[in-house]
């Protein structure tokens, strides 16, 4: 696990937190998974960062079992996304670049024309070599994309061989496009990685409402007292 938000990022988070307390968080949560199947009813009014480690634990397990990918509420930025990753470490499992078993379907990874032509020259791959071997996929705003296959002919046992060079679809996985509404982000977490990077969010966001609170506490001091905790995350620590 790596680093801490920046000061303005945890603050933007900690504004879509005290949002989320209004009711957003839950009717998000209650539409991206089935709380009570997957014996999670006791999460329910509850906010994400006042959920236990184990019931954390459960709840990414869920997501990843219905192939369900939470919202993140801030708006989508490459600066944002570069931020978030940050917070963890791919762990190399290569999900990313095989089939989904689920969805065997799925064409591979998108990338613009410009894109492909820099993986040709990092791979040494001829452009129109490697351009056959891809899906054509659309033009947009006079930019045409493709499908590279899975599973990835770069993907490798030592990694990605055209890591360098890699397009933005790749540089931004676990997060995604997904229905391309800039208002938030969408985060895959059905690799360690993702699920890593959730949990960080999420504790980064109980981190600021300890800052928060103790700011507005006018305490020299902060030793949170059961009223505190409460009040931040919901429920008393056991080493309390």
């Amino acid at each position: 696990m790596t680093g801490n938000l920046s000061k303005t990022l945890r603050k933007d988070i900690s504004v879509v937190s005290l949002v989320l307390e209004k009711g957003t968080c839950q009717q998000v949560m209650a539409d991206l998974i089935d709380f009570d199947k997957h014996g999670l009813g006791n999460l329910r009014g509850r906010q994400p960062h006042q959920w236990m480690q184990a019931e954390m634990d459960s709840f990414l397990t869920a997501c990843e079992a219905e192939e369900a990918a939470p919202r993140i509420n801030l708006p989508f930025s490459l600066d944002t996304i570069q931020k978030l990753l940050s917070l963890a470490k791919c762990r190399g499992c290569g999900k990313c670049c095989i089939p989904n078993p689920k969805h065997p379907e799925w064409p591979g990874a998108g990338l613009f024309e410009d894109e492909l032509k820099e993986v040709a020259k990092g791979s040494l791959i001829p452009f129109n070599k490697l351009k056959q071997q891809c899906i054509y996929r659309d033009t947009v705003d006079g930019r045409k994309s493709y499908w590279l296959p899975f599973p990835c002919q770069f993907r490798s046992a030592k990694g990605c061989k055209v890591y360098q060079v890699r397009p933005m679809a790749c540089r931004m996985y676990p997060f995604v496009s997904g229905d391309n509404d800039p208002s938030h982000l969408i985060l895959k977490v059905s690799c360690d990685y993702g699920k890593d990077i959730y949990r960080a969010i999420t504790r980064n966001i109980k981190e600021s409402l300890v800052d928060s609170h103790y700011l507005a506490s006018g305490r020299k001091t902060f030793d949170p007292t059961e009223k505190d905790w409460e009040y931040l995350v919901g429920y008393l620590p056991k080493n309390k």
